[in-house]
């Protein structure tokens, strides 16, 4: 009796320390699996920010496959990033360990159906652990295993946003084209028939939607996708944004020119900045326009710089418009902001317009123009948020891809 008990006893005791064991292995293998699947998620966003495709960029996509038993020295693709993430943490493909890789763009995830996310990885970590006492008494050991998602999200998905809410049109367009890079149209107008006024033309949107609050005419017009009426109205993202300190005016008489070459330095301009043919180009800086900006067949340049629009509004007919924003500082990815106390319209009515910075003019209609045909008028490379906007005459394209984060799904 005394020999049976202390067996069952030893037995008792083997069990526990091996179930310890085992616990310790799990949250281990978990906590390598979670590191390896954000290690491939982030590794895809950081290659390919602006969308992930498979096979493009270093983003892997394929079916459950197994980690190699040695690391890639360096990653080349997001498959590499999470086998490495795994191997630093004490897994590989070797011995009692398996390690294997899942990732795709489709939706839904396969182990987390809920969310839909831009690109997806699974990480899922094996052990077959021996037995350590409970090998006395025949008995095998555990096999802890661990599961780990994680996916991109768009963390700001509209790109081009009309901001007003009340029953005049938020976009009018004839003939043109719309398009975005995978991000989403919105329109805050609660117009019941018209909030979107398009003849011709169409608004595509890649993965992303056009979303509108009240209702569409359209004749002849393709919405690709097909859009969404009835939404909610969307507040404006920039609505916290501070206008600048306006100091004393440092354009003396003001500005005009025809025909000539002329480079503007930053400062508080009180006249109206006026000029026919020739061109004029912003050195870096803020540029605060009292009286706003109008020039006819110049050529307008600029790098670094943000125009403040106190009042005014601007008109800028090309030929071409080129101006990117600063890279750094208090107006850091800011081309364009007019005050919220000025509904004078922005016009762009060049041949071709290139703004690589946010455009906010949320009390004014954007208005491009100038293109014909199949030709880009207006191409944006930051977010557009507008009163109303208005295009006639080529097309515009947003290349603004919205803000994503790797977030852990499992």
């Amino acid at each position: 009796m005394a020999t049976l008990s202390i067996t069952l006893v030893f037995g008792m005791l083997g069990l526990a320390v091996d179930l310890g064991w085992a616990y310790y292995r799990q949250q281990t293998a978990q906590a390598a699996a979670d590191a390896a699947a954000l290690a491939a998620v982030r590794a895809a966003l950081t290659s390919a920010p602006s969308g992930q495709v498979c096979g493009q960029n270093g983003v892997w996509c394929g079916a459950i496959t197994n980690c190699p038993a040695s690391a890639p020295g360096s990653p080349s693709t997001s498959f590499d990033n999470a086998c490495i993430l795994a191997s630093s943490n004490g897994f590989t493909t070797s011995g009692i360990d398996t390690v294997s890789v899942q990732a795709n763009t489709t939706n839904p995830v396969p182990t987390v159906p809920g969310p839909t996310v831009s690109y997806w990885a699974t990480v899922r970590i094996s052990e077959k652990l021996p037995a350590l006492f409970g090998a006395v008494e025949g008995r095998g050991g555990f096999s802890p295993g661990a599961i780990a998602t994680a996916g991109t999200f768009p963390t700001e998905s509209p790109c081009l946003l009309s901001l007003q809410p009340g029953p005049a049109p938020g976009i009018t367009s004839a003939g043109s084209q719309i398009t975005t890079h995978n991000c989403d149209v919105y329109v805050d107008s609660n117009s019941a028939t018209s909030a979107i006024t398009m003849a011709g033309g169409g608004i595509n949107t890649g993965t992303g939607a056009t979303r509108v609050v009240g209702g569409i005419t359209s004749a002849g017009t393709t919405f690709t996708p097909a859009a969404i009426t009835g939404q909610p109205v969307l507040a404006d993202p920039y609505a916290n944004m501070q206008p600048p300190a306006v100091g004393a005016c440092t354009d003396g008489s003001g500005v005009s020119f025809a025909g000539t070459t002329v480079t503007l330095n930053p400062g508080v301009y009180c006249h109206v900045i006026s000029g026919a043919g020739g061109s004029l180009t912003f050195n870096p800086g803020l540029y605060v326009l009292e009286a706003g900006l109008s020039v006819a067949g110049t050529t307008v340049s600029g790098a670094g710089v943000t125009l403040y629009i106190q009042g005014g509004g601007i008109s800028m007919a090309g030929p071409t418009v080129t101006l990117s924003p600063p890279a750094s500082g208090a107006w850091m990815g800011v081309s364009i902001f007019q005050d919220r106390g000025d509904s004078s319209p922005v016009s762009l009515a060049g041949a071709t317009n290139t703004i690589n910075g946010l455009i906010y003019t949320p009390k004014a209609t954007l208005s491009v123009a100038g293109g014909s045909g199949a030709q880009t008028t207006l191409v944006c490379n930051g977010y557009v948020a507008a009163g109303n906007f208005s295009i006639s005459g080529g097309n515009a394209q947003t290349n603004y891809s919205p803000t994503s984060a790797a977030i852990l799904l499992q």
